[in-house]
């Protein structure tokens, strides 16, 4: 491969990298006596619990522009998120080392008076699932030449779809991290991840001006589930094929979404309609409906803390409450809800796993936050027959197939009502 990068780029990333040796492995970076010593000091200062968390991360992200890698950039994260029940009230706070850990703690408990009370605890010991694949120890360990390679190998791949195709934009992204809770319930645990990541749009201006975009990610570095190189021809095609777009009629069509559509109305419409206290505050279009059919007898969709190499997948969720997975809908019929721990308390039932720490419209995990309620990894599946979307598209006479959507985000999970635009669908007539 002959490589596009300039050596610059090289040696910004050679510094990244020089950057991280000099910080040590992240699972280096927490003690978890330390944290356990700041539970106990939260108790002498009058909390009646209290809870640690803990995370130590690094990531390192190269930026794609103009067909060229032009920009490299690494962070490191470190830092501890305190909650204390003091008087039945909940108070957080936050700092950047255990080494202030005694200050957060006393501003917490400050904080906890203006709190609304609450007769819930936080989370007990239990037992902890093996989560298989959710660590590679390649991904820390990449080289900058073999990241820019990636890089490569993905704007490479786009461009041999078409000479006259460039890539706009987009990125390579891997890291890891360590996050662990302590608390005065009995919980002292800790779990390591890796991640990588990539995307990248283009655009072709011949005819017209049209784009394209794909991008992926896993917790392995393996070609099977990342392959930058289909990655790129996928958002080549996607801007070749719309060259000769027309208006599409108004009449009422079969419509087939890609998974990465369904991925969009998961994340913003699904997931937040399933989240427990939603359905008890009656914002929730399943409120009132467990043991009721909400959808298609065929459909099920179970939530999994634990799933192999799923994004969202550790030991525990970030209460200390161990993963698990959880079926909300069997067959049609709606089952269950997800709950943190004090969701859980108010609705009297138990947590589902699913407090996650993720700064508002981040998907992150962060100390700087206490955590909310949110879904793990959502799957669904069928119990019906299984088709390609090749043979989907035979047996339809009439529809389009969807490949992007704008403005998912703007849905409402309490209604379920949602206006998207796409610019990326293709229409079937007579399969």
């Amino acid at each position: 491969m002959t490589r596009k990068s300039n050596i610059k780029d090289i040696d910004s990333v050679k510094n990244i990298k020089e950057v991280g040796k000099e910080t040590g492995g992240v699972s280096e970076q927490i003690d978890i006596d330390a944290l356990k010593r700041l539970a106990d000091y939260a108790v002498k200062k009058g909390a009646s619990e209290a809870e640690i968390f803990a995370l130590a991360g690094s990531s390192t992200k190269l930026s794609i522009e103009k067909n060229h890698v032009n920009f490299a950039s690494s962070k490191t994260m470190k830092g501890i998120g305190i909650r204390v029940i003091m008087s039945k009230k909940i108070g957080f706070s936050y700092a950047t080392d255990v080494s202030k850990g005694k200050d957060a703690v006393e501003k917490a408990l400050s904080i906890s008076k203006l709190g609304d009370s609450s007769e819930f605890s936080f989370a007990e010991n239990g037992r902890y699932p093996k989560v298989k694949k959710i660590y590679d120890k390649m991904i820390p360990e990449l080289t900058p030449e073999a990241v820019l390679d990636i890089a490569d190998e993905m704007i490479d791949s786009a461009r041999s779809v078409s000479p006259k195709i460039d890539v706009t934009s987009g990125g390579i992204g891997f890291g890891e991290e360590v996050f662990a809770i302590v608390n005065t319930n009995g919980v002292s645990i800790e779990c390591a991840g890796t991640e990588i990541g990539a995307q990248i749009s283009t655009v072709m201006k011949d005819k017209t001006t049209t784009t394209g975009s794909d991008y992926g990610a896993t917790r392995l570095f393996k070609k099977k589930y990342l392959d930058v190189s289909m990655l790129g021809k996928n958002a080549a095609k996607l801007a070749l094929e719309t060259q000769s777009a027309k208006k599409l009629d108004e009449e009422a069509k079969t419509v087939i979404f890609t998974p990465m559509v369904v991925a969009n109305f998961v994340e913003f419409l699904i997931g937040p309609a399933l989240v427990g206290d939603a359905v008890s505050k009656g914002e929730s279009p399943y409120s009132g409906k467990i043991g009721i059919k909400t959808t298609s007898e065929i459909l099920s969709i179970t939530d999994d803390g634990t799933l192999e190499n799923g994004l969202n997948s550790a030991y525990m969720d970030d209460e200390g409450v161990p993963s698990q997975k959880n079926e909300l809908i069997v067959n049609g019929i709606l089952k269950n809800f997800i709950y943190s721990c004090k969701d859980a308390f108010e609705n009297k039932t138990n947590s589902s796993g699913n407090a996650l720490r993720c700064e508002r419209f981040s998907s992150s995990r962060t100390y700087r936050a206490p955590p909310t309620v949110k879904a793990r990894n959502i799957i669904l599946t069928s119990k019906g027959k299984r088709y390609s979307l090749d043979k989907m598209i035979e047996e339809i006479d009439s529809g389009v197939v969807v490949y992007d959507v704008m403005g998912a985000h703007t849905a409402n999970p309490a209604s379920c009502d949602f206006s998207v635009n796409s610019s990326t669908l293709f229409k079937i007539e007579h399969g």
